[in-house]
């Protein structure tokens, strides 16, 4: 991703990595920016609301917006890492693809492809307890008293 961010750079393109992962601290994500020297912005998606918009479900999968922040692209990087077995080198190249067809005023040949990778996880929402006064507000007030 390094290489590619620095290909396209000049040519527009931002890309900004999203940590959904709601079992990674801040601290965790900013850690892995550090160790992999990451050249863009990489960012907390607390709740991963981020995520389930652009319809993010494995890591790692990208999606590519355009300039009128339309999906154009949600699927793998390129196909050299899998679940079955890695290649020394990607035969195919999905992400730089799309990229590709979009600077070129072209549509994106494939739209979508599936990710091999770990599945995100996203913390079920807490329904709201009910607050009284007797029980949750005066104890605080009176405390002092």
């Amino acid at each position: 991703l390094n290489a590619l961010e620095s290909e396209y750079r000049a040519k527009g393109v931002q890309f900004v990595a999203v940590n959904a992962d709601d079992s990674d601290t801040l601290i965790a994500a900013a850690s892995h920016a550090v160790k992999y020297d990451l050249a863009f912005p990489v960012v907390k998606d607390f709740g991963g609301a981020c995520a389930k918009a652009l319809g993010a479900t494995r890591t790692p999968e990208v999606v590519v917006l355009d300039a009128e922040r339309r999906i154009r692209y949600r699927g793998r990087i390129d196909d050299q890492f899998r679940l079955g077995g890695n290649r020394k080198e990607a035969t195919t190249h999905e992400l730089r693809d799309a990229l590709e067809a979009l600077l070129n005023g072209k549509e994106v040949a494939v739209r979508e492809t599936e990710v091999d990778g770990c599945a995100i996880t996203f913390t079920k929402a807490r329904e709201p307890r009910p607050v009284n006064f007797a029980e949750h507000v005066a104890p605080i007030l009176y405390k002092h008293c």
